[in-house]
């Protein structure tokens, strides 16, 4: 028995899990398959995945990843009311 408890199921989830990744590369990237090039709901159904592996997927690739506006943040200026609808 192995001390650390199931190291042999560490490794058939990493295969697992490369699997589902090249399963995914080729869906994502291949034009004539409905998911391609898409968002997660799209690609979730064409693959047959959950949700969250394909958001955790698409989050490392660079045509889904570079195309999102970018979210300036700002310091704002506090605003104080001194009674009801005063502002």
């Amino acid at each position: 028995m192995d001390k650390l408890g199931g190291g042999q199921n560490v490794v058939e989830n990493s295969a697992h899990q490369q699997e589902e990744v090249e399963k995914l590369k080729k869906l994502y990237y291949d034009p004539k398959d409905p998911g391609s090039f898409g968002g997660v709901k799209r690609l979730s159904e064409a693959s047959g995945l959950r949700k969250g592996h394909v958001r955790k997927f698409l989050s490392g690739e660079d045509p889904y990843s570079l195309h999102f506006p970018v979210r300036y943040e700002f310091q704002r200026r506090k605003t104080i009311a001194y009674g009801l609808n005063e502002l």
